[in-house]
């Protein structure tokens, strides 16, 4: 089937999970967020994540990949972000908190998250859910 078009359909909060989807707009890269403790190959890092704005004003959390983080004295060297961006991707669920349900955090951006909860974040960022 076609990838869901995030711009027509707006809330994609019932859309079934590991579904394509179409999303386009402004990459919000003031409210970078680093979801802590992933593993790749043995290696500690971050899973980072932005919100993409759509011309509707709606967010969507969009992941931009892994770095490593093996010193934590330093902070990550973060991949630069892109100002827009036009791509399919697949829809998926946030991460599972784990242990430790620390969603929000505090400070300023860059912020270390130990697990994603979009609803919170769209509370704190004022923005319909993510």
């Amino acid at each position: 089937p076609p990838p869901l078009d995030a711009a027509a359909r707006g809330d994609l909060a019932g859309e079934r999970a590991f579904s394509a989807v179409r999303v386009a707009g402004t990459v919000d890269r003031t409210r970078v967020v680093l979801l802590d403790n992933q593993i790749r190959a043995g290696r500690t890092g971050v899973s980072v994540f932005a919100p993409l704005v759509t011309a509707s004003g709606r967010a969507i959390l969009v992941q931009f990949g892994w770095v490593a983080w093996p010193d934590r004295r330093v902070p990550p060297a973060l991949p630069a972000l892109p100002e827009t961006l036009d791509s399919t991707g697949l829809l998926a669920p946030p991460p599972s908190p784990g242990l430790i349900a620390d969603s929000i955090g505090s400070g300023p951006y860059p912020r270390l998250l130990m697990s994603i909860d979009p609803a919170a974040l769209a509370a704190e960022w004022q923005t319909p859910a993510l």
